[in-house]
């Protein structure tokens, strides 16, 4: 099969992106958010610190999740979604990640047992604790203060090559884990520092073996399946589901890039998205006893919700960007009939996204 290439119809894979997109749009503003009634937006006052409350109306949304008497496509033009090719190597599952994301999967629910004496192996899950430090001071939120935090040995998911320097160590090894945090980060005052990490082996987690017996008890339910190789193949697929996702999500970054003017966008999403910004992040001060000047300094590294709107500008116009162009290709195509034709695709996307 190498050098193949597969042909994904819009109604097979591209609705995988329309409908994740919604449905994460969807669910971070109308679903997650239960404490707060949706169209109350809090906002603190930089001169006195009171409160204000704003509304933003929440019938500008249909029922698909799509903004209402606006036509995407005049805005953000059409992504040329019809006859979108995948190639091979885009969609690849090797043996490595196979066996990783069952790892994954298993840990999920199954409990595991701690092993001290054995060597730290690519794949292994490990228990470790660390400190860091910027410029020789600690920094906040950069310690597991103790309580242990499992990782996955030379996964990617950690800053730089952290979780490939924990590789070949053993249960009681301590060593400092030097790397630059990118220069998008997203805690933004420590993008593009430099960070050492004390970081100490607490014990490897012994994987849990995938048999029959732990296919029926632990995965039949979910999943529906009832064998080892079900759960392989099964497996397989949403490993593969997300490979495409992801090159998908590449082919509609780059069109967004080249093809789209912000400048177009309507001024109430922009001020929708940061109203939405703002409440979260006056919730988050408050859960932390801090008031939100001292909050978005430490954690964003911004002094002001004026300075915060401008730090996450980029980031809301590139969120509505996405949202109108999957509007666009929804409304091209007809999202009512992919989700009277393919309900269950509809649904196990959301989940993933959920």
């Amino acid at each position: 099969m190498k050098g193949k290439t597969l042909l994904f119809p819009l109604y097979v894979y591209f609705i995988l992106v329309v409908v994740v997109g919604v449905g994460c749009f969807v669910w971070h503003y109308f679903i997650k958010n239960e404490d707060m009634p949706v169209e109350q937006i809090t906002e603190v006052s930089e001169e006195d610190d009171l409160i204000e409350i704003y509304i933003v109306p929440v019938d500008i949304f249909d029922e698909y999740g799509f903004i209402k008497d606006i036509v995407a496509k005049d805005i953000v033009g059409l992504f040329p979604y019809m006859n979108i090719y995948i190639p091979f190597d885009k969609y690849f599952v090797s043996e490595e990640i196979l066996e990783e994301e069952i790892a994954n999967l298993l840990a999920a629910y199954i409990d595991d047992e701690a092993v001290l004496d054995q060597i730290i192996q690519y794949g292994d899950s490990v228990n470790i604790d660390f400190i860091g430090y910027i410029d020789g001071e600690e920094f906040q939120g950069g310690s597991t203060e103790g309580l242990g935090f499992n990782v996955i040995a030379g996964a990617d998911n950690f800053v730089g090559e952290f979780l490939d320097k924990i590789i070949g160590l053993t249960s009681g090894d301590t060593i400092e884990i030097v790397e630059t945090f990118p220069e998008d980060y997203w805690v933004a005052n420590l993008a593009g520092l430099e960070a050492a990490f004390i970081t100490t082996v607490n014990h490897i987690n012994k994987k849990p073996e995938l048999t029959e017996e732990v296919v029926l008890e632990f995965l039949q339910e979910p999943y529906g399946w009832e064998t080892v190789g079900e759960t392989i193949v099964g497996v397989t697929i949403l490993i593969t589901d997300f490979l495409v996702y992801e090159y998908i999500m590449e082919l509609v970054s780059e069109y967004m890039m080249n093809n789209v003017d912000y400048d177009l966008f309507p001024d109430f999403l922009l001020e929708y998205h940061e109203h939405h910004m703002i409440d979260y992040f006056i919730n988050q001060a408050e859960a932390s006893n801090l008031g939100i000047d001292e909050f978005l300094l430490m954690q964003i590294g911004v002094s002001s919700l004026d300075e915060l709107k401008i730090a996450y500008r980029d980031y809301n116009l590139n969120t509505i960007a996405y949202t109108l162009v999957l509007q666009a290709v929804a409304d091209d195509y007809g999202l009512p009939l992919l989700t009277k034709r393919y309900p269950n695709l509809i649904h196990l996307m959301l989940a993933w996204t959920i």
